[in-house]
This record gives C-alpha cells, structure tokens and sequence, in this order.
C-alpha cells in the first residue's frame, strides 16, 4: 500500500495547492481500511507539513475517534481576512483546541489520563473551516475523507487560558455568532461527550504509532456548535465562557 498511499497523497497534494479539486481518488490507490486512510495523511504531511498539532473527533461519547494532522498550510490568522473562495464546503464549527506544554514521547506502558491532562499548557476557543479536496465531498467514502485529513480546511486557534481546571468542558457553553447575530448556542454540545477523553485516546494512539505528541502542539477536540454555512463576507465569531474567543473573517473574493 505504501506506493499507492504516496500516489494519493500527491494527488491530495496537488489539490490544496493549486485549489483543482479531484473527483475521487483512483481505486487503486483509495483507501479501504483506517490504517491505508492514516498512510495517506502520513504522506501528505510529509509533502505539505510541518504538522502542527491535530485534530480529534468522535461521533459519540463511547465511539471510537479518529485523528488527522493540522498541516501548516491550513493554520489561519484569526486577524486576518481569508478568501472564502478558496473553500468548496466553507462549513465552519466553533472548537474547543488544547495546546500541549511538554512532549508526550512514546512509552511502553499507555498514558494514564491524569499524565495527558498534566501536559496541557493552555486551552482555547477555535474555529475550524471544514473543506475537501474532492469535487463534491458528499459523493465520497468516509475512508477517503480521513485521508484527506478529515475535511480540514482552515484552523483558526483564538484566545487562551491557563487556569483552567475549574471548567467543565464537556457543559461548556458556547455561541457562534456571524455579523453580531447569534446563529449556533450550546452547553458542550460535542458528540464526543468529555473532549478529554479525545485527547487521552490521541495521546496513546500516537505513542503506538512511534510519533507521539510534542510541546506546542495544538490539538482541536472536535465541534461544540455543530456545522454551520456562512454567506460571506461575514465575520463568525465563537465564544466559550471561560476560554474567551476566536475570530474568523471570510471575504467574498
């Protein structure tokens, strides 16, 4: 599969960058399993990393996550304006994103949950803009849309704190505001349940890989406000009690 992985990720590749979007990967080369869809992240970080942290999502508080590099070309400045034509989905969520004070290398024995917590240096308000390489995003399997790192499109990590432990992630509340009117409010609001528990996973998961995870990091837990459309231009604004906010700017052109 490793020839294959590198054939997709190219062709995943040249899609971010030139913005040509592709029908569907070649069935030779598309994935069928979890374990062909992370070869195929792997390769595209190698062509268009650094990576700089990751993404972790489940679709229940008992069901099983998945993961997915933040590439470099895909971190945003929440002060700047960014072209909404540049998206195809242009979906965005509103996000609750740690970033990691100290490395957690891989080990022998699995990260215990106090161990993970103990190496997170802030917590965030974010904002991620959901995108595709792929033509239209709907008309593709789930594997391949892992491959192409699940749907990220743009991460925009906002505002952070350090003392944090008094808050109960999972019963944040939260708004997504576009233009000053309020479009998405929720108390926690990820499907996952406690957002931690993704973290907790992420960390082990990447220790049995070999990669662990590094001081500075960003890892983003997954949506708190569920998918919402923006009609551009609009400025979407997603506010946390506790964490403060992040800012997204989407110009028309």
């Amino acid at each position: 599969m490793q020839g294959a992985a590198t054939e997709a990720a190219g062709l995943l590749y040249r899609a971010l960058m030139d913005g040509q979007r592709i029908d569907a990967l070649p069935g030779h080369c598309r994935p069928k399993t979890e374990e062909q869809a992370y070869a195929i992240q792997q390769e595209l970080a190698n062509l268009a990393g650094p990576i700089c942290g990751w993404k972790v999502g489940a679709p229940t508080p008992t069901g099983a996550p998945r993961c997915a590099p933040l590439l470099a070309p895909m971190m945003g400045d929440g002060a700047g304006d960014h072209a909404a034509a540049r998206f195809t989905v242009g979906a965005v969520e509103g996000e609750v994103a740690v970033r990691l004070a100290i490395d957690l290398p891989p080990q022998s024995e699995p990260y215990s949950r106090e161990a993970v917590i103990a190496a997170i240096g802030t917590v965030h308000a974010a904002i991620e803009v959901l995108d595709s390489r792929y033509q239209d995003w709907d008309a593709v399997d789930e594997m391949s849309k892992l491959a192409d790192v699940q749907n990220n499109g743009l991460f925009i990590l906002g505002e952070g704190v350090e003392y944090w432990h008094s808050l109960k992630l999972e019963k944040l509340p939260v708004t997504l505001t576009a233009n000053g009117e309020t479009v998405r409010q929720a108390d926690g609001g990820n499907p996952a349940g406690d957002p931690l528990r993704l973290l907790h996973w992420l960390a082990n998961e990447r220790a049995a890989g070999g990669a662990g995870l590094r001081a500075g990091d960003i890892i983003t837990l997954g949506s708190c406000t569920g998918v919402w459309y923006p009609t551009p231009p609009v400025e979407v604004i997603a506010t946390f009690d506790g964490l403060g906010s992040a800012r997204l700017h989407l110009e028309a052109k």
